[in-house]
């Protein structure tokens, strides 16, 4: 069940992150995007 939970908030992080990039809020971006990979690695 955790690894779900971890999943599920992995790609919430990388959409914040993917959002920031497209607002050109690089520092947020990365620590979103650091975030995601932490919780969930994926090829994305």
């Amino acid at each position: 069940m955790a690894g779900a939970a971890n999943a599920d908030e992995g790609m919430r992080c990388l959409e914040i992150a993917q959002e920031a990039l497209r607002q050109g809020n690089l520092d947020k971006a990365d620590r979103f995007g650091q975030k995601a990979k932490r919780l969930h690695p994926n090829d994305e």
